[in-house]
């Protein structure tokens, strides 16, 4: 006897697209018979005639359809114990200062640096994790405040935690930046150290971008930026740059130019990649840019209409991997350290008491509360989520600080409709869904 996998999707749309979000596969349907069939697979599934057709057998060889006593809930979780992590996620926020004032952006922006003796802690707390846990790679990510006002500590930084390992760990770096300081000489610097990966964020064309992305004193930031990504396209350095665009309302009405603009100028160069989320509510006072509702819908149309254009965003392909959709803070391998030292999960609800998790003391020491880590990373799951059909993405961990919310999820299964839709139309360009 044979079942529809409990996590097998289909999509019904001018062509079907199954997906299962266990096995990770993926099939298009076009034919007029083989849709009736998909149609009727409850009434059909165990009859003789479906089964030897080429239809049942190759949805039985891709495992959408399987043995009615198969347990997929255990062997997803058995796939999530199992998995060996050699890596170490250090989120490091060595201010909250920022030469940016966003209007949507949910940090408060105060005068706090992290100290030397921070840095040095940091680096003592994680070469006893590496002996402890045996990571082989340290990812040192960069956040803010904007951290390049820090760039000569985060230089030092770098240097001074790769001398300590002494070659027992692999250590990268990347950094999330408005992009505005980093000119070639910057981006030199911190490549030299390791720092390889970036997000840059522009908001659209000038005349949205300088709405949203503007200096403290209200000047334009969009020439200068553009300048120093048109500088870093020209150089033969090694990085990995990610443009992300923040769509509010307005710029969706230039989504079509906007996505146009960004292939001709730096998507032809692999060191360039694609990014977009819709303005989402993350707190702060200015709800102007906001969606409110129905990002999820937003972003799931802009991956309908980037596909149209041949472009996807690899960050959203990861998303239907198994556990792909997990959030660093769901993770206990990923830690926030703070400018004084406190050690946190999330960077978006910082400064809330539930998200501080330890703190960095002396010659390496470091204390953790298990009662608020476990908070973030091992919190039971309710019954919806385990019958969800994308719980082999996310495993209940998209947001550990939004899991309860009503209706979180809606925005999370469209987004995940959308992706599915995204390469089907980039199928329909290349012939090759895996594209």
């Amino acid at each position: 006897m044979y079942k529809l996998s409990d996590y097998t999707v289909i999509l019904k749309e001018s062509d079907y697209i199954i997906h299962n979000t266990l096995y990770g596969n993926m099939l298009r349907i076009t034919g007029s018979m083989e849709k009736e069939n998909i149609n009727n697979i409850e009434h059909i599934l165990n009859t003789r005639e479906f089964l030897d057709s080429e239809l049942g057998k190759t949805l039985i060889d891709l495992k959408f359809v399987v043995n009615h006593k198969v347990n997929e809930q255990n062997i997803l979780n058995f796939r999530y114990l199992s998995r060996v992590v050699r890596t170490l996620n250090i989120i490091m926020i060595p201010t909250r200062q920022c030469n940016f004032q966003c209007p949507y952006c949910y940090e408060e922006h105060i005068d706090y640096r992290m100290e030397e003796n921070t840095y040095k802690n940091t680096v003592s707390m994680i070469l006893k994790l590496v002996e402890q846990y045996k990571y082989e790679t340290v990812n040192i990510s960069w956040f803010g405040g904007e951290p390049t006002l820090e760039l000569n500590n985060i230089c030092c930084f770098m240097r001074f935690l790769k001398d300590q390992l002494n070659g027992c760990a692999k250590v990268y770096g990347q950094i999330t930046t408005n992009g505005y300081l980093l000119r070639r000489d910057n981006l030199e610097k911190l490549v030299k150290v390791g720092v390889c990966d970036y997000q840059i964020t522009i908001d659209g064309f000038d005349k949205t971008h300088n709405k949203t992305r503007i200096m403290k004193g209200g000047e334009p930031t969009w020439n200068r930026i553009i300048q120093n990504l048109h500088d870093a396209k020209n150089s033969n350095l090694d990085f990995n740059i990610i443009i992300r665009t923040n769509f509010t309302k307005e710029i969706l009405n230039y989504a079509e130019e906007w996505f146009d603009y960004l292939k001709t100028e730096f998507l032809g160069d692999s060191r360039f990649k694609l990014y977009f989320e819709a303005v989402k509510d993350l707190g702060g006072k200015d709800n102007t840019y906001k969606f409110g509702k129905g990002e999820g819908e937003q972003v799931s149309a802009l991956l309908e209409l980037a596909a149209n254009r041949g472009l996807y965003s690899s960050t959203y392909r990861m998303w239907l991997q198994n556990f792909g959709m997990i959030c660093y803070a769901g993770k206990p391998n990923s830690l926030v350290i703070d400018y004084d030292g406190k050690i946190k999960k999330c960077t978006v609800i910082l400064d809330d008491e539930i998200n501080v998790v330890g703190s960095v003391k002396c010659n390496g020491k470091y204390l953790l509360n298990e009662q608020n880590i476990s908070w973030w990373t091992a919190y039971e799951k309710s019954p919806e989520c385990l019958s969800c059909k994308i719980y082999p993405l996310c495993y209940g961990k998209k947001c550990p600080a939004c899991y309860k919310k009503q209706n979180y999820c809606d925005n999370l299964i469209q987004m995940y409709y959308g992706i599915l839709r995204n390469m089907n139309a980039l199928y329909k360009k290349s012939n090759n869904i895996n594209n």
